[in-house]
């Protein structure tokens, strides 16, 4: 029985996501299924249900090589994402990888737009449990690949358990500043 269908990719646009989101990013190197790809779908929730204050400011450097980065960009909401970007890293904050992992990058979002009301002001039991479920679900899913004899690259991008308490358990921390 064939069960394989084509899927259309989303629209990868991160200059589309709101006008308080400035995209500098490069010519040649820009991964729209990399870097790209990871930081619309994290901003994409933020753009459906933007809260009442709506997106809030943020500075974003991807790929290489740009045209033009301002030297005066708020280092405090400025993210530097991947290893082409690295040359910019002294404007804001830089996390390495190709691609960087999700969690990292997922920490600094949620640390200048808020938390989506995902995590609630006091860590419940029923929050902790959804998250673990959630990292689970994950674990299961490389266990199947490994067993079927697929690649899991890039290894780089591997949660471990202590990194997930962490993440689940970091909502008060996330909250906006």
């Amino acid at each position: 029985m064939e069960r394989a269908q084509n899927f259309k990719r989303p629209e990868v646009d991160l200059e589309k996501i709101s006008p308080n989101v400035n995209v500098y990013r490069g010519k040649e190197y820009y991964c729209p299924w990399g870097c790209a790809g990871m930081l619309q779908g994290l901003m994409d929730p933020y753009a459906m249900d933007p809260g009442k204050d709506g997106i809030k400011k943020m500075n974003v450097i991807i790929g290489k090589p740009i045209d033009h980065v301002p030297d005066d960009l708020d280092p405090d909401i400025t993210l530097v994402l991947g290893n082409c970007a690295e040359q910019y890293r002294g404007l804001g904050h830089f996390i390495p990888g190709c691609c960087p992992r999700p969690l990292d990058v997922s920490l600094f979002v949620r640390r200048i737009q808020g938390s989506m009301g995902i995590l609630e002001d006091e860590m419940t039991f029923e929050n902790m449990r959804n998250g673990l479920r959630a990292y689970n679900g994950h674990r299961l899913w490389r266990m199947r690949r490994r067993l079927a004899g697929k690649k899991l690259e890039p290894i780089e991008n591997h949660v471990t358990l202590g990194m997930a308490v962490k993440e689940i358990s970091a909502g008060k921390k996330l909250k906006n500043k």
